[in-house]
């Protein structure tokens, strides 16, 4: 009586592990069957198995207070997107490349129109993005921002005309975190330095990790503020790492963004008390 053999491919979006937790050289797999065919073994049969069935490896965790998670999501963010558990929203972040982009797209299911952001290191690295024409009177660069932690800043960095995975209209967006979160970040934007593509940031080299929520795009309930929800998008998805944060904030939900322009700050998107905000106090306006 004939037999079959199911088929198994590699997928390099799951990283596999053994049981003694260490990361293997074998990635996850995907078991497939077909009409008798495999590979390798030289058997064909009559039978035929499910067409696509995926086995989640176990995803790994590491704390932020551990001095090797640095290392360990630069490493991941080389193959895939991360988790991290920031204070009011589980987030995704990603390499500041095509590849990084194209992970990001694949877990997201993301939709058309819909663009990044990144979560700065160096402030004077995005600084020397922005447009000066488009900073309102009075405000101190580097030092203004440096002073708003946990704010989404949307700025001009190119032309009107300019349209990338994380430029709309010409302006880029990034978020400015508090520690010990900003400390990883420079070291992301640091690893990534020889990898920046110019052609993403009209022209710039910015090597920023892009960061979005962790869910799946258009969701109807939103962004990710609860771990049960974290578990099933990072097991369903096939996430290999997940970094885990310090406690929760009372606030809950997408951080605010304020965008930059001649005339001041505009809220593009409220929350974290941002109407409160010594920034916004300074140069806000009524949108």
């Amino acid at each position: 009586m004939g037999f079959q053999v199911v088929e198994f491919l590699q997928d390099s979006s799951i990283a596999g592990q053994g049981r003694s937790g260490r990361q293997t050289s074998r990635p996850g797999l995907l078991a497939r069957g077909g009409a008798g065919r495999q590979r390798g073994f030289g058997v064909e049969s009559g039978f035929s198995v499910p067409a696509l069935r995926r086995i989640p490896a176990p995803v790994r965790r590491r704390e932020m207070a551990d001095p090797s998670t640095a290392g360990a999501v630069i490493d991941q963010l080389r193959r895939q997107p991360v988790l991290i558990a920031l204070p009011p929203v589980y987030a995704l972040l990603a390499a500041p490349t095509a590849a990084g982009i194209a992970g990001l797209n694949r877990l997201k299911r993301r939709l058309p129109g819909k663009n990044y952001g990144t979560a700065v290191g160096q402030i004077s690295n995005f600084w020397n993005l922005v447009e000066r024409s488009t900073v309102p009177a009075g405000f101190d660069g580097p030092a203004d921002l440096e002073a708003s932690r946990d704010i989404f800043f949307r700025c001009k960095v190119a032309g009107a005309r300019a349209e990338t995975p994380v430029l709309r209209g010409g302006t880029h967006q990034t978020l400015i975190l508090d520690e010990p979160y900003r400390s990883l970040m420079c070291e992301i934007e640091e690893a990534f330095q020889d990898e920046a593509d110019p052609e993403l940031f009209g022209g710039h080299r910015f090597s920023a990790p892009l960061i979005t929520s962790c869910n799946l795009s258009g969701d109807p309930l939103g962004s990710i503020t609860d771990r049960a929800r974290a578990r099933s998008f990072a097991d369903e998805r096939g996430v290999g790492l997940w970094v885990e944060g310090a406690e929760p904030s009372s606030e809950s939900g997408s951080y605010p963004i304020l965008e930059l322009e001649a005339s001041g700050l505009s809220i593009r998107r409220d929350g974290g008390s941002i109407r409160h905000r010594e920034i916004y106090t300074r140069f806000g306006q009524e949108s």
